[in-house]
């Protein structure tokens, strides 16, 4: 998932960290629920330090975050799973969901 910042208001600066959120349009060709999502910005000079899981605009999904590993500047991956709790194990489940998200990030 792209994970486009709202124009105007992110990032928004904290020390040397930036606040991050933006809403980001699942379009999958596959899934897998062991591999996830991979999460990008749309700009590409800023990292994710952490980001926050969601549901989805529509109240029918919600997606946990977690690292790819461990250490700084992580790639970070969406896991789907249904309102009522289910693990999303296909694309057509959560394709064209669309997700707000926040988190923290810094600048390269």
């Amino acid at each position: 998932m792209v994970l486009t910042l709202l124009d105007g208001l992110y990032p928004d600066n904290i020390g040397r960290r930036v606040a991050i959120v933006g809403n980001g349009t699942v379009s999958l060709t596959t899934y897998t629920n062991t591999v996830g999502d991979t999460v990008t910005l749309n700009n590409p000079r800023i990292y994710i330090d952490v980001l926050f899981g969601g549901f989805s605009t529509d109240g029918t999904m919600y997606a946990i975050v977690g690292p790819a590993g461990s250490g700084v500047r992580q790639t970070w991956k969406l896991y789907y799973y249904t309102a009522a709790g289910a693990q999303v194990t296909t694309a057509a489940q959560v394709n064209g969901k669309i997700f707000q998200l926040g988190g923290f990030g810094g600048s390269f």
